[in-house]
């Protein structure tokens, strides 16, 4: 398992805007990264254009030393890229079991859809077991039968983080996963994906508005105001920071706001 993802001068122009202005990123090997700024700072456009969702304007997308720039979404998850989405794109009429089951496809393909519907004898089985086995490690094994519909905010979030990790990534990317919960469960959800990370070594790039989050999680952070990074460093240089505290929050901001 690798999960080496570069940016290269990442610049993404709609019209006259300039969402993305020669952004340099980088998430090492088994490294928790975070990516944070203020609303309309190109978090998501930074994103899209990192995981194949948007076309850059110009730059280069390297995944494990392999240039990813020109491949769709699809053939990113192949090389084993995996993301979520600030809103959860899940099936509420599905189970937990069954929604973790559809990001099988990349390993069971055909078969995976088979054992959806009750098809397909031993890759059934060995679908179901892997299902089941990423429900444990994400705290959803009470709720594995439950439809998804029916289940709290946070946790869908969680089912959503776990249906990626079904395709076995080497570096997943979570847009936004704590937005839209309280404090608790955004405390709760942060300590579970640090565990995930510690379990499998595995590499993750986290855009996050929750300064708190990001901190409890990630080994670095980078900060994206204006479409432009203004700062890179460790969690407690970036909060200890008044340009990002300036650009972040504005410079009224409190010391008990920003905690």
């Amino acid at each position: 398992m690798s999960g080496h993802l570069v940016g290269v001068e990442i610049t993404k122009r709609y019209a006259g805007l300039v969402a993305n202005n020669a952004v340099e990123i980088e998430v090492r090997p088994g490294e928790v990264v975070g990516l944070i700024g203020p609303n309309g700072a190109g978090k998501t456009t930074l994103f899209d254009c990192l995981t194949g969702f948007t076309p850059v304007t110009s730059g280069r997308v390297h995944l494990d030393d392999r240039d990813i720039t020109e491949l769709a979404p699809a053939a990113r998850a192949e090389l084993g890229m995996a993301r979520t989405f600030q809103q959860a794109k899940l099936f509420g009429h599905l189970t937990v079991a069954e929604n973790i089951l559809l990001g099988r496809h990349r390993h069971y393909r055909a078969r995976a859809w088979q054992s959806a519907i009750g098809l397909g004898g031993r890759a059934e089985r060995e679908a179901d077991g892997a299902a089941r086995q990423v429900a444990t490690e994400c705290g959803l094994a009470p709720v594995l039968d439950a439809p998804v519909g029916d289940l709290p905010y946070g946790t869908q979030r969680m089912v959503e983080v776990a249906r990626a990790l079904a395709t076995e990534p080497t570096i997943l990317l979570l847009d936004e996963p704590g937005a839209g919960m309280d404090s608790t469960e955004s405390a709760y959800f942060g300590k579970l994906i640090r565990r995930i990370h510690d379990e499998r070594g595995l590499s993750m790039l986290i855009i996050e508005h929750d300064v708190a989050l990001v901190s409890a999680v990630c080994d670095r952070v980078y900060v994206l105001d204006f479409g432009s990074l203004i700062m890179e460093g460790t969690a407690t240089e970036v909060r200890n920071d008044q340009r990002v505290r300036d650009a972040y929050l504005g410079s009224a901001a409190t010391e008990d706001a920003y905690a």
